[in-house]
């Protein structure tokens, strides 16, 4: 029997097909559940007191040179790690695998740009989300930002 959590690396080849896609599945949704667990700790991590210790300039730079990654990537998971705190509801919905990384990614962006309004819609956006395939959502999270802007509104009174 594998196991998603050992550290033995896994013979694909040896699985089924339906082994092979469920196994795919659910180490996607574990490593979203990680991103999303992972976040208060690294936003947490994410002040001068702790990572310019060493003298380190940025924390994506100090992330990345402890972890020999590319500070392109550590500063988008520094990113997510800030947007998964003011985001509750987005949270528990990847925790839960409704929804991916890629969906926090994308309501974040309509958070920034809707700030006051993102909070009381963020609940019905997740829950729309959630029902749709990721490009639909798209479609969704962009008619909503039409809707709640104010040449949103006046584009709807004039139609």
């Amino acid at each position: 029997t594998t196991s998603s959590t050992s550290s033995t690396p896994i013979d694909a080849g040896a699985l089924t097909d339906n082994e092979l896609h469920d196994l795919t599945i659910s180490l996607q949704r574990a490593a979203a559940r990680l991103t999303i667990a992972a976040a208060p700790v690294l936003s947490a991590w994410d002040d001068p007191h702790v990572w310019a210790g060493d003298g380190s300039k940025s924390p994506a730079h100090r992330l990345a040179r402890q972890t020999n990654a590319d500070p392109r990537s550590t500063r988008r998971d520094l990113r997510r790690a800030h947007r998964r705190v003011n985001m509750p509801v987005t949270a528990v919905a990847i925790a839960a695998g409704s929804l991916s990384i890629d969906h926090l990614d994308l309501l974040a962006r309509a958070r920034a740009e809707h700030e006051p309004h993102f909070q009381r819609n963020e609940e019905l956006l997740v829950t729309e989300c959630s029902k749709l395939a990721f490009h639909q959502a798209v479609r969704v999270v962009e008619y909503w930002k039409q809707r709640d802007s104010p040449q949103g509104v006046l584009v709807e009174r004039c139609r």
